[in-house]
């Protein structure tokens, strides 16, 4: 009986040293479980609700009445914006006394476009004209591909996804989730909106001589053109991809940074590593 028990504690004693030298292998090779940080205190709600609206409008900027993300303009121009512009003058003239229909031209000039804008409207100014003369305004098609319907609703519905499962205070996710829908609609019908697009606008002008003792023949004019403003966002779906998220993560960024610093996330990367 001595003898077996002997035995047990022998072997128990084994299993356990075994256990030891294992155990810390084991739990190195242990998968990590990643949770989501939560508020290190509890924060009033009033408070995080101030701090949520101060982050969602801070980061949101206005144009045609309507909202855009401010992130959308740092490089281009602002959906909704328009501009006009003088461009492609003309002051010409003929020497005296030129020989009567005797052509001079066409001369022509081209104006384009950056990849933020396209012409929508153009028009000639005659600023002053004598004899015989010919203008032309023409332009080319920008071709420009518009993001689709569908595409539209799969990247909001990407950035929807990614939204909940950051796991935000429900103040913020709230005024995200509206204001997100509300994004994609101004896009898709701002995008809808327009209806003409060029890239070049291109004008010539041809004189004719007056002819002997009638003086000159002479053209000085330009041409307007309104511009719109055409993001990448409303002509690719990765812009609008990379756009939407971009949002997201910067206006999450100024809440946490509005937040009292005793309530505000303890964590690094969005996570926390639970071994």
């Amino acid at each position: 009986m001595n003898k077996l028990n002997a035995n047990s504690i022998l072997a128990g004693c084994v299993a356990f040293a075994l256990w030891v030298s294992i155990a810390p292998g084991l739990q190195a090779q242990s998968p990590q479980m990643r949770i989501p940080a939560q508020l290190t205190t509890a924060v009033n709600p009033a408070v995080e609700m101030a701090a949520a609206t101060a982050a969602v409008n801070a980061n949101l900027v206005q144009a045609s009445g309507k909202i855009y993300p401010k992130t959308a303009s740092a490089s281009c121009c602002q959906l909704g914006e328009t501009r006009s512009r003088d461009v492609l003058f003309f002051t010409m003239f003929t020497g005296k006394n030129e020989a009567k229909n005797k052509q001079f031209g066409p001369f022509n000039a081209v104006e384009g476009v950056d990849t933020c804008w396209m012409i929508t409207n153009y028009q000639r100014v005659d600023k002053s004209a004598a004899g015989k003369f010919m203008t032309t305004v023409s332009s080319q098609p920008a071709g420009f591909h518009f993001v689709s319907s569908s595409e539209y609703t799969n990247e909001y519905n990407a950035a929807h996804n990614y939204l909940l499962s950051l796991n935000l205070p429900k103040s913020l996710e709230a005024s995200l989730e509206v204001k997100l829908s509300d994004i994609v609609k101004n896009y898709s019908s701002a995008a809808q909106s327009i209806d003409t697009n060029r890239a070049v606008v291109q004008q010539g002008v041809t004189l004719w001589g007056a002819g002997a003792f009638n003086g000159r023949s002479w053209y000085d004019g330009y041409v307007n053109i309104t511009e719109t403003c055409c993001p990448p966002e409303i002509r690719d779906s990765a812009a609008l991809k990379k756009m939407l998220k971009t949002w997201i993560d910067s206006t999450r960024k100024t809440y946490f940074d509005r937040l009292p610093t005793s309530a505000r996330f303890n964590f690094a990367d969005d996570i926390k590593v639970v071994q």
